[in-house]
């Protein structure tokens, strides 16, 4: 049989006979090994640095859970704890972000439980007088109940009753304050706002309003009125013969300014009295059934717009309380 009759699965392969290579792209074997350390090796120390990474944050996050429960745990029967430091930034082996959120739910709460003792406590310790002095009426009337006038004893306990109820009704107010979300907000004409609250009310005073154009304010519509009701109230609670307010727009923020001629504050109680139940003399002189809330409300509300209220002198020599608030 000659070459060209052999069958076709007889033919040889081109190369045959010849050592076959191990695949490799024709490189030299002391080249592939030095390719593979350079692959392997990183991968190998960025697969231990990764592990090392999640094994730190493991042990900071259960540090920090450990923390918390501790700072928890050591309050006292009926109080409420301090607010938990803000954790670290998050970073390589910084604190998850769910445990930063963690950390800022809790402290809400602690404000909220904060917020709701001093509610309890205050309204307890002001309801204390006018509920003593209705108690002492009636007791004095019991035991002399024949010769009780009765109207006479009307006159005497209904004050007392009224400051209980205004008390009640400003501590609610206060802490409604905060329950309102974004949701409950509106845009609001801060001049308009104003203006029809001096036309519905019937002062003992005629306010001058002076208002800029367009003094829109993103706001919860019955706070800032009740804001404004309380600022008003106080000027003309201490003015002798001219009330005044002006909105305008200054400095990124609307401004609600109420002046009157009274005594003024004096600057050592300027931040006083903005506390609860806050009086100063004059303010019991001249109003003894005040539940001494008004301007604490309107701070409160303010802050809960991101806004702020201080006092100065007016230009008249009397007070000057602006309300700011920032701008739509």
């Amino acid at each position: 049989m000659t070459r060209d009759d052999r069958p076709p699965w007889r033919v040889p392969r081109a190369g045959a006979g010849r050592t076959a290579r191990r695949p490799g792209l024709g490189l030299p074997t002391a080249l592939r090994g030095r390719l593979a350390r350079l692959i392997y090796i990183p991968a190998l120390l960025c697969l231990v640095g990764y592990s090392a990474v999640s094994r730190i944050r493991e042990w900071r996050t259960r540090r920090l859970m450990d923390a918390i429960s501790t700072h928890l745990s050591r309050v006292e029967a009926g109080g409420v704890p301090r607010p938990l430091p803000a954790p670290a930034p998050c970073g390589p082996s910084g604190p998850p972000a769910q445990l930063a959120r963690l950390t800022e739910n809790i402290n809400a709460t602690i404000d909220l439980a904060s917020r709701l003792g001093w509610f309890a406590s205050d309204l307890a310790h002001e309801l204390r007088t006018p509920l003593t002095a209705v108690r002492a009426e009636l007791e004095e009337a019991g035991m002399h109940h024949d010769q009780t006038d009765v109207a006479r004893l009307v006159g005497r306990t209904l004050p007392s009753l009224d400051r209980a109820e205004a008390v009640v009704k400003s501590m609610l107010m206060l802490a409604r304050t905060q329950a309102y979300t974004d949701r409950d907000r509106e845009l609001i004409d801060l001049g308009d706002l104003v203006e029809q609250e001096v036309n519905r009310r019937r002062d003992r005073l005629a306010v001058k309003v002076r208002q800029a154009d367009a003094v829109v304010v993103t706001a919860v519509r019955e706070q800032i009125r009740q804001a404004t009701t309380n600022l008003l109230d106080n000027a003309q609670r201490h003015a002798r013969h001219r009330v005044e307010a002006e909105v305008r727009r200054q400095g990124g923020h609307a401004w609600l300014v109420v002046d009157d001629d009274g005594d003024g504050v004096p600057q050592a109680e300027r931040q006083r009295v903005f506390d609860r139940f806050a009086r100063l003399d004059e303010s019991r002189r001249r109003d003894r059934d005040g539940a001494g809330l008004g301007l604490s409300i309107t701070r409160a509300i303010a802050q809960a717009h991101g806004g702020d209220v201080h006092v100065e002198d007016a230009p008249a020599g009397g007070a000057r309380f602006v309300l700011r608030l920032p701008l739509a």
